[in-house]
């Protein structure tokens, strides 16, 4: 154990945690390790072996958080599992009657040894619907089993679980056989989990949407949404010091970080209806179960979907066009920002309009939900640059985040807790925490950037069109140099030509042969299990990178060109655009118009015909020749009725796309 900083250890809760650290460094098991972070000792990091034959998981070993309250032990941990394993979903809270959901039956005396030793016998009891919990086949969490092994977490060191695991045993073994204990489950938690079904009282059971047919599977999901604040203390900066400036990757690249405080009718329930329609057609999919499954799969129901609800303009209203599309953690509840200076919020559970929030004095865009669903940040479009913080139950502003000098053009929150990135026409990149008015850090960079999270908030990727690079960053050291770097720039130019003498490209042999790639970047986004990177473009088609080696997966080519979205342009061009949009017909900028599904397996995106294309990357992977990595869509979703797909957005929690140009369209699988 090695934790930097110094603690009170004359408190009792740090008396604890390093007495807990001490013992499980000091008596290894072959089991699992656990250790805390060296940043922060209320945050620590465990690799668990699965339990034994026959259990599907017994060949995986599985990567995970605990984040310790302030008041620990008196009260309890929270556990997250970072690596997929088909029985607890990735970077959620856990339901546990040793964790923070149930703090009336943890026992102080209890520790992380212990909750380590129940998680595991946990593991092969069935999910029943609870808090984090997923249902999957044997078949899918075996196979994920055998890929967890490989599985590396950037912030123990970018160690794979393998390797932890080898050196524990080698700790081990160096033990005398007197000093090994053998670790007992208390006789409260054999129990396991708490049947919480009949209980309609909790929080969880108040806000939790149903999961029947139409809700993506959670054996191939890995979403990190849901309820995920981290508890009071458990991430910490340092509280004085100087900035610290280091050369970064490019030339004029500088990273800066800030030290200081860081600062929950009467309407007929129409997707419960369609939910029902769907029901009856997977029961023959499931034909070979003898009990129906609670959950679809995405390739079940990929191909099926269609429009369901419109919500479109009045005949009086001034044109406008939707920028950014947003999910709550629950999915319960899209947020759509609109360059009518308005964000509007959809009930996706009763597929109607919920409510209307002005912006008249500072515009809006890129809009999102915090992790709380009456809690908004979005950028301001006029007036000045900063970031709003906005309360949609009383329409109050919370706080401001003050620090760009030029429009924000993206917006992505930390998907474990209250901080987030913001990158600006300024060329900066800057970090936020929600609690605290002031950046907590900043990268200079030389041009207009995209920045995106991974799903286990462990790695930060900021992308550059201009430079045609990918940097990864550790989320926790930002202001160190990058630990990887991709470049785009072959890639981009090989792609251009392949493509170039196909009908309506926007791309020419020309202009590849001269390394002049016509595509700006709109949006930078990793899978839900962080094996791939998307870098969507407003030219002929979207690149899939493989995240650890930054090779190409696939290009996914737009049959019929791009949408009519148009880039992020120079400042003083998007100002003349930003006086101008009231003319009718006048193309907005946006979030992009392509996305993930919920398990990594599709990218969904708009095109120049009505509607939407699919492109199944199931068995692609880089090292094929360019050419067999131009993939055309698997899927076409073209609907007239359903217009132009400018900005689209995936439920992370549910079967439900939404795309927008000057209407909302919410789709749904149609399963007749």
């Amino acid at each position: 154990m090695s934790t930097q900083g110094s603690f009170n250890t004359k408190n009792p809760t740090i008396k604890r945690i390093l007495k807990e650290a001490s013992e499980l460094s000091t008596l290894p098991t072959s089991d699992y390790a656990a250790a805390p972070l060296e940043t922060n000792l209320f945050e620590w990091h465990f690799t668990l072996r699965g339990p034994p034959s026959p259990s599907p998981y017994s060949n995986g070993l599985y990567h995970g958080r605990i984040v310790l309250p302030p008041s620990y032990p008196l009260r309890p941990p929270s556990f997250r599992f970072l690596t997929p394993s088909g029985r607890f979903e990735v970077n959620r809270e856990i339901c546990l009657s040793i964790s923070g959901h149930h703090e009336e039956s943890w026992q102080p005396a209890w520790g992380i040894r212990t909750a380590l030793v129940a998680i595991r016998s946990f593991m092969d009891s069935d999910a029943k619907g609870q808090v984090g919990g997923i249902d999957s086949s044997s078949e899918v969490r075996s196979r994920l089993a055998r890929e967890s092994r490989s599985w590396r977490c950037s912030g123990c060191a970018g160690k794979t679980n393998e390797a932890v695991m080898l050196e524990r045993e080698r700790d081990v073994q160096q033990l005398d056989k007197k000093e090994m204990t053998e670790d007992k489950i208390p006789e409260e938690l054999k129990l396991g989990y708490r049947d919480e079904l009949g209980d309609a009282s909790g929080k969880d059971s108040a806000t939790q949407l149903p999961r029947p047919s139409m809700v993506a599977e959670g054996a191939d999901r890995t979403s990190p949404t849901g309820p995920i604040a981290v508890s009071e203390g458990a991430s910490t900066t340092g509280s004085t010091g100087q900035d610290n400036t280091v050369n970064a990757a490019h030339p004029g690249q500088t990273a800066t970080r800030h030290h200081g405080a860081r600062s929950a009718t009467s309407t007929t329930n129409w997707l419960d209806m369609a939910i029902g329609g769907v029901a009856a057609a997977l029961m023959a999919t499931a034909s070979r179960s003898t009990q129906a499954p609670s959950n679809a799969k995405v390739s079940d129901v990929i191909s099926h979907f269609g429009p369901a609800r419109r919500f479109g303009q009045s005949a009086n209203q001034k044109p406008y066009s939707v920028t950014s599309i947003d999910f709550d953690d629950t999915g319960e509840l899209a947020l759509v920002a609109q360059d009518d200076e308005t964000i509007q919020i959809y009930n996706c559970k009763e597929g109607k309009h919920a409510k209307e929030l002005k912006s008249q004095k500072y515009g809006v865009d890129l809009a999102r939900f915090a992790h709380h669903p009456q809690s908004i940040i979005y950028a301001s479009t006029k007036g000045d640059d900063a970031i709003r913080y906005l309360s949609a139950h009383d329409h109050s502003y919370i706080r401001y985040f003050r620090g760009h000098t030029a429009p924000v053009n993206c917006i992505t929150l930390n998907p474990a807790s209250d901080e987030f990135l913001s990158a600006s026409l300024d060329n900066t990149v800057r970090f936020w925490d929600m609690r605290s008015q002031s950046p907590q850090g900043q990268l200079k960079l030389n041009a207009t950037s995209l920045v995106a999270f991974d799903s286990t908030a462990n790695v930060i990727a900021i992308a550059c069109a201009a430079a045609q690079s990918i940097l990864l960053y550790d989320a926790r050291n930002y202001d160190k140099p990058p630990f990887a770097s991709f470049e785009l720039r072959d890639i981009e130019i090989a792609c251009a030509k392949v493509i170039a003498g196909r009908p309506g490209s926007i791309a020419t042999a020309g202009s590849a042969a001269a390394g002049q790639v016509p595509n700006d970047w709109t949006k930078l986004e990793f899978s839900n299990d962080g094996k791939k990177v998307l870098v969507a473009t407003n030219g002929a088609g979207h690149y899939v990178l493989d995240a650890f080696e930054g090779s190409l997966v696939g290009y996914c080519a737009r049959p019929h060109g791009p949408t009519n979205r148009l880039p992020w342009a120079g400042l003083e061009e998007l100002r003349n655009r930003q006086k101008a949009k009231a003319a009718a017909g006048m193309a907005a900028s946006g979030q992009g118009d392509a996305c993930f599904s919920p398990d990594g397996r599709y990218v969904i995106s708009g095109s120049g015909e009505m509607g939407l294309y699919a492109w199944d990357l199931d068995g692609k992977e880089a090292g094929e020749p360019i050419p067999d990595r131009i993939l055309k869509p698997n899927i076409d979703l073209s609907n007239k009725d359903a217009g132009s797909a400018s900005v689209v957005a995936y439920n992370p929690r549910h079967n439900l796309l939404v795309t927008a140009d000057r209407s909302v369209i919410f789709w749904l699988p149609e399963m007749d």
